[in-house]
């Protein structure tokens, strides 16, 4: 069983970056950052005889989860809207056509179900441009817009999955 949350009891967390020397000489110490995936909540905790490398396989700080739903997306010269193929309480990756630059801020409308009023996120960053694929970061998100990306994310780790 992995670290819990502090604030919120569950497990879906995620080791962190060590920032500054505190960190790292806590990591002498067996204590590590971690951070959940849906509240987002940064915490330490001690993973007693576990030495983890000191690089992390990536520098994302949320996992992401594969899902297809739809996005509308605007920005100062630009505008389009496709699908959403990864998503984490950090950023998504969309697939799009549309010209897309590294840097370029937007705006996003998330369709998370037909149900639910769609997720807007008031400011992303693109980060990463590929021949069909877009990396986004969210930058500026509402609160009560987090909780709904989050129970949204949250269902998608919480699914079963089905072995073919």
């Amino acid at each position: 069983m992995g670290p819990q949350c502090p604030k919120c009891g569950k497990e879906f967390v995620r080791r962190a970056h060590r920032n500054g020397v505190l960190e790292h000489l806590l990591s002498l110490a067996y204590i590590y950052p971690f951070r959940y995936q849906l509240c987002t909540h940064r915490f330490r905790t001690c993973q007693w005889g576990i030495r983890y490398s000191k690089r992390l396989p990536d520098h994302r700080e949320y996992d992401r989860v594969k899902t297809r739903l739809p996005v509308t997306f605007s920005g100062d010269e630009t505008s389009g809207n496709r699908m959403v193929t990864l998503v984490s309480m950090g950023g998504c990756a969309i697939e799009t056509e549309t010209k897309l630059s590294p840097g370029a801020i937007l705006q996003l409308q998330l369709q998370t179900s037909d149900r639910e009023p769609v997720v807007t996120v008031d400011a992303v960053v693109v980060r990463s441009v590929r021949s069909k694929s877009v990396g986004l970061q969210f930058l500026r998100l509402g609160m009560e817009e987090k909780e709904r990306l989050g129970q949204f994310v949250r269902s998608l780790l919480t699914r079963p999955t089905f072995d073919a």
